[in-house]
């Protein structure tokens, strides 16, 4: 736990020469960390989400709790091997390591604030320049390279959502029009 502490210090005091020392940690490293950050995340999002709305509020937060646990780590393993195939095509080397350590280790202030109102979308902004530095140093490449390959990556996961969203959408609606509710 101590090494989890030091770590969150590390990345958010040295924001702009903490990679060095984190390009030596490994794979498992980095995800014992996210899972640690991203627990720590939910518990607090319950607190306060029981604040908010009572009880509801914390049996509703538990459940939202473990799936975006789950949905979580399994969207973050595959943004690192997508930014990974993205940054490889255009023309720079480096491995999935270090993608998903930028991705994991950027992720520290989006998740100590993002379950506040407001101030979650500073903490989400930080945690998206802290993962562009950390793409950029470990990858040994230039800013605008990062951001070309970000871009895609979002317009990737934009489009692929879209077709998801119609997808259960219209399951959606069949089921309600077999039901006759429609």
């Amino acid at each position: 736990m101590n090494d989890i502490i030091g770590t969150i210090k590390l990345v958010l005091s040295e924001p702009t020469t903490c990679w060095s020392k984190l390009s030596k940690k490994t794979v498992n490293d980095a995800l014992l960390y996210l899972v640690v950050i991203m627990a720590a995340y939910g518990v607090l999002a319950v607190l306060m989400m029981t604040l908010w709305a009572g009880p509801l509020g914390a049996g509703i937060g538990i459940v939202g709790v473990l799936g975006s646990l789950v949905f979580g780590l399994v969207m973050s393993l595959v943004a690192a091997w997508l930014y990974n195939v993205i940054i490889g095509f255009l023309g720079v080397k480096g491995e999935f390591k270090d993608a998903f350590r930028a991705l994991a280790y950027g992720a520290t202030p989006g998740m100590l604030l993002g379950w506040i109102p407001f101030i979650g979308i500073l903490g989400s902004l930080w945690s998206l320049v802290l993962q562009v530095i950390g793409l950029k140093d470990l990858y040994g490449t230039d800013f605008v390279k990062v951001i070309i390959a970000l871009v895609i990556e979002i317009v990737i996961f934009g489009v692929l959502s879209m077709i998801l969203m119609m997808v259960f959408g219209a399951a959606f609606m069949g089921m309600l029009f077999a039901a006759g509710q429609a």
